[in-house]
């Protein structure tokens, strides 16, 4: 490590685990799995997917109404 330089991380490490103690009872612990219902996940895919297809027509069918009947 060059010379003037600290290294941050441990100071950052450090202080991290002097402030872990003292809050560890604010916040409960890190679950790193979670269960996913995928029936309802691919149930509001599905409903997202048939929202924009109809979106997407509605706004052809609105431009296709408004070139002719309102001509420039």
């Amino acid at each position: 490590m060059p010379t003037g330089q600290m290294n941050t991380t441990n100071i950052e490490d450090d202080m991290a685990a002097k402030d872990a103690p003292a809050h560890s009872h604010l916040h409960p612990p890190l679950q790193h799995e979670s269960a996913m219902d995928y029936a309802q996940h691919e149930a509001t895919y599905a409903r997202f997917v048939t929202l924009v297809k109809w979106t997407t027509i509605t706004i052809a069918v609105a431009v296709v109404l408004l070139y002719l009947f309102v001509r420039p």
